[in-house]
């Protein structure tokens, strides 16, 4: 029987940071299956680690190689073993530079809570460690 996988979520980098996805299988993994990481445009990227969870379920991390400029590419997971084939959902590799972050992403990395309370509003005192500016 072929392993199925589970749901392969987004991955959001800054350009430059490192990137990688996680493919998450139910079924028996074998030394002998072939996994990999494939493009949209076909592309394939050989697995680097793969490491059996239980008896039902194996992992595989795959680091992907160019975040050196903005971009968005989709990738999947794909299996040949002896019981057949699999593919996993095609998930997005988004590589944003700082000048695409959000105000409220930029709240979220930059801001240190000044205070908390029950029944108040968080308040926040912002000092921004890098210099972030919208589009």
């Amino acid at each position: 029987k072929a392993p199925h996988f589970l749901r392969l979520q987004n991955v959001e980098v800054n350009v430059g940071q490192n990137a990688s996805f996680q493919c998450t299988a139910g079924g028996k993994w074998s030394q002998h299956d072939k996994l990999w990481l494939q493009q949209w445009n076909g592309k394939d990227t050989a697995l680097m680690v793969t490491r059996v969870v239980n008896h039902r379920r194996f992992s595989a991390t795959v680091s992907v190689g160019d975040t050196s400029q903005r971009s968005t590419s989709r990738h999947r997971c794909v299996i040949r073993s002896d019981g057949g084939s699999g593919v996993s959902n095609y998930a997005d590799l988004i590589v944003k530079d700082k000048t695409q972050w959000g105000e409220a992403e930029i709240q979220e990395s930059c801001c240190q809570p000044l205070a908390r309370g029950y029944l108040t509003e968080n308040v926040f005192e912002c000092v921004p460690t890098h210099s972030h500016r919208s589009p």
